[in-house]
């Protein structure tokens, strides 16, 4: 159960061959011109250097989650991470993690995985298999970034001057129009 009260139950996983699984690189970004920051260009570069990324091409839903570290006073760096992963691919994954998580009486009342509340104990026994399940068969990439806390911002010398770059940016790419 969720803190809503609602029952989590899935469906057995539901297998398909997928034919594509992994993209192979080099992985071109050729919109990410001179014109970019360094931050986009460094970036880019490191992207394109990349052997394999998931291919999400044969997926009619993807998951892009997001979390943000950083905010206590005594952290040096702010971290960005995005996990983008497949939801068609995720049954197996779902169920796995249903099964793990009813050995270990973590669905009643339901339970996260929490970094902050990992030394509990039913969540400490399960972490590993937890982990091992993730890693299996979750169908994505996790892209984490780490800013030292002295860099105003990624985008530009100025916090100002680099709002008004992404709205701009976000405009041109067809975005639509925003105010910084």
């Amino acid at each position: 159960m969720h803190d809503s009260g609602v029952s989590v139950a899935f469906p057995p996983p539901v297998v398909k061959r997928w034919s594509k699984i992994q993209k192979s690189g080099p992985f071109e970004l050729p919109k990410i011109t001179d014109q970019y920051p360094l931050y986009s260009r460094w970036l880019a570069e490191r992207i394109q250097k990349l052997e394999e990324l998931p291919d999400f091409s044969e997926d009619e839903r993807i998951f892009v989650m997001s979390d943000y570290g950083g905010e206590h006073k005594t952290a040096a760096f702010n971290t960005y991470a995005f996990l983008i992963c497949s939801f068609d691919k995720s049954s197996v994954f779902q169920h796995e993690t249903n099964a793990l998580r009813e050995a270990h009486g973590l669905n009643t009342p339901f339970q996260e995985f929490a970094y902050k509340k990992l030394k509990c104990g039913p969540k400490n026994r399960a972490l590993d298999a937890f982990l091992k399940i993730s890693d299996k068969y979750i169908h994505g990439v996790l892209v984490t970034i780490s800013v030292e806390k002295g860099i105003p911002s990624l985008f530009g010398p100025q916090r100002g001057d680099a709002q008004q770059e992404i709205v701009n940016l976000l405009a041109i790419n067809d975005f639509g129009n925003m105010e910084a």
